[in-house]
């Protein structure tokens, strides 16, 4: 059985812990800071030493997360009012943590099976293989020449260098897990797909779509209707006498798309605000002026340049596709349910343990992980 990529179980909440855990090792870029930048100390919900869960005997500290968390909101300080910024760097840190707890049972597991005489040398190994293969591309992105750069701006975000080389031996010893328990080759059959397709058809339809090019000018421009009549029909006489359309849309119309030739990319049919506009795209022939369009805020002309009908995609066209997912959804469940076998024998505790202040029951109880 083979350890999968990440991206692999993209869509479960382990795997997006195990994403959010290591900016480097996922190669997110990362925020340039201003010169003079440093997280104000106010708006730190959590000092990075403190202990915001323990899993078992492991600790997940603050700076685990305030590293990311930092990057993430670095382009908002200044601009955002303070309390905004806190509240935001809050509530990420509540989201993430539920994932780095999953992805420390991982680890955890991991821990209980290896002999403990051998864990330095996976540590080293799992280290340098960090330094050789994501440390000079985590400089380059970070706009950095050296590691003793990068450890000094991710410091200044919270986190730090032996930080990033941590989460990445974690996500890698963890995923070692995953391998050895998740069938990730799960079988589907073709049943399976076919009944996914009927029972998901809406999935399947694909709505009808046009794209053209328009002359418009609006009744709020002009004095009068007529007047905007008489500016719409010598566009449209211009086009017909051999002018380029798009040459005309940029001399005269009052289109939005006027600036591009009058030029309009892919619609799909009801997508429009102009009712008029819409019908007209599904039921004009192509590459035909229309007549004056009149749609109570402006007169237009298009021609349709293209139009794929609505249609239903095939099962067979549709049949790898079907099959990737139920696959992920698979081996999703495989994780979910392997997961919380593990938090059946694992005692965890996190700070949003306690219900805060004006919160339901309900919603502490949903960011509670209960030892069962």
């Amino acid at each position: 059985m083979t350890t999968p990529e990440i991206r692999t179980l993209s869509a479960s909440g382990i795997l997006l812990a195990l994403a959010a855990t290591l900016a480097i090792a996922q190669e997110s870029p990362y925020v340039e800071p201003a010169a003079d930048y440093a997280p104000p100390a106010q708006a730190r919900i959590f000092a990075p030493a403190e202990t915001v869960a323990v899993v078992g005997d492991q600790h997940i500290l603050a700076g685990d997360m305030l590293g990311e968390i930092n990057q993430m909101l670095a382009p908002y300080i200044g601009k955002a009012p303070e309390d905004q910024i806190e509240e935001q760097r809050q509530k990420l840190m509540r989201q993430m943590l539920p994932g780095m707890v999953e992805s420390k049972i991982l680890y955890l597991e991991f821990l209980r099976q290896v002999p403990p005489e051998r864990f330095k040398d996976v540590q080293q190994k799992l280290y340098d293989e960090f330094d050789s293969e994501k440390l000079e591309a985590a400089m380059e992105r970070a706009k950095v020449n050296s590691p003793a750069e990068l450890d000094d701006l991710l410091r200044r975000y919270g986190s730090s260098l032996e930080k990033q080389r941590r989460a990445y031996m974690e996500q890698k010893l963890g995923r070692a897990m995953l391998g050895k328990e998740i069938d990730f080759q799960a079988e589907v059959t073709h049943d399976a797909m076919l009944n996914y397709y009927h029972t998901h058809s809406n999935e399947f339809a694909v709505a009808g779509r046009a794209k053209w090019e328009q002359l418009s000018v609006k009744f709020e421009n002009h004095p009068s209707k007529e007047e905007a009549w008489r500016k719409i029909a010598a566009m449209g006489n211009e086009v017909l006498r051999g002018a380029p359309l798009a040459a005309v849309a940029k001399r005269h119309s009052e289109a939005p798309s006027a600036a591009e030739g009058g030029q309009n990319d892919w619609v799909t049919k009801g997508s429009l605000a102009s009712t008029e506009i819409d019908e007209a795209l599904f039921s004009l022939p192509l590459n035909r002026l229309s007549q004056i369009i009149d749609d109570g805020k402006g007169f237009h002309i298009i021609r349709i340049l293209d139009r794929e009908d609505a249609h239903q995609i095939d099962f067979v066209d549709a049949q790898a596709e079907i099959k990737d997912k139920l696959k992920k959804e698979k081996v999703q469940q495989q994780v979910m349910a392997y997961v919380e076998r593990l938090k059946a024998r694992t005692n965890v505790w996190t700070v949003f343990d306690e219900k805060a202040a004006g919160e339901t029951e309900q919603t502490a109880d949903n960011n509670r992980y209960i030892p069962r």
